[in-house]
């Protein structure tokens, strides 16, 4: 995915974007202009420089884009600057402009170590739990060859193969001495990404199938009936908890792999 924050202008970042997505973005322009109740004449027009979209609508289509907050707010803020009527006022956003990269600037430093991979590549990672746990199983020695892997998650070694030379393509892995070994671990990804909820998804469903299978481990679910006050009092116990188990996790010795789920919301 196309970096806004070297972008000067929505338009290009928006050009950009679109030719990253599959097929060469095809299909694109028409799906966003339905999201964002413009007819495709009004966007092309955006898009060659003779008109403008409204906030609102640069807003819907930043969260039809799946940007994050600080991707948004820069969106809106390039808008705000290309519309401006007056050099005070462009200046004004200029300034905006340029905190908002200072700001994301400091936050590539905080992300150091930590993979950032385009659009096609989060398609792919996030397009099945077997990305990640094929990922992460290359942190454990038994698990270094296809063959361990495969026969650890019970996927078909061609799937395996496939897998492991799509991960070293994205840089996630590298062949050592024994077999592949996992390279960058961290993949950053904002919570608004559909990616996210997709991911989340894949591991939901494979959770599921796990407790069919009766994998070892604790499965519990429940409805239950409760106050909003306990709601709340039940949310802030979990958060404590994943705070506790978060380090725990972090320094613990990769021997194994592991489904760690934890759901309270209200039923809709």
């Amino acid at each position: 995915m196309p970096s806004l924050f070297s972008q000067k202008s929505y338009r290009a970042f928006l050009e950009a974007w679109i030719q990253e997505q599959p097929k060469r973005g095809r299909g694109v322009k028409l799906r966003l202009s339905k999201q964002i109740g413009v007819q495709p004449s009004f966007f092309t027009s955006v898009l060659k420089g003779r008109m403008h979209f409204s906030l609102d609508q640069a807003f819907d289509l930043a969260t039809s884009m799946g940007l994050a907050d600080a991707e948004r707010k820069l969106f809106l803020l390039l808008l705000q600057r290309e519309r401006a009527g007056t050099p005070a006022l462009r200046k004004h956003f200029d300034a905006e402009i340029e905190e908002e990269r200072k700001r994301s600037q400091n936050l590539a430093r905080r992300l150091e170590g930590a993979m950032i991979l385009d659009e096609a590549g989060m398609q792919e990672y996030f397009s099945s739990w077997a990305y990640a746990a094929v990922h992460l199983a290359c942190l454990i020695e038994p698990f270094e060859t296809m063959e361990a892997i495969s026969a650890r998650l019970g996927l078909e070694r061609k799937t395996v193969i496939e897998i492991l030379w799509k991960l070293e393509d994205m840089g996630m892995i590298q062949k050592g001495k024994k077999g592949f070994e996992s390279g960058k671990t961290k993949l950053h990804l904002p919570k608004e990404s559909l990616h996210l909820k997709q991911h989340q998804m894949n591991l939901k469903a494979k959770s599921l199938d796990m407790v069919q299978k009766g994998a070892e481990g604790m499965q519990y679910i429940s409805l239950v009936s409760i106050s909003k006050a306990d709601f709340h009092r039940i949310y802030e116990e979990l958060v404590q908890t994943l705070n506790r188990t978060r380090p725990i996790i972090d320094e613990s010795a990769a021997e194994d792999l592991y489904i760690f789920n934890i759901d309270l919301a209200r039923l809709i």
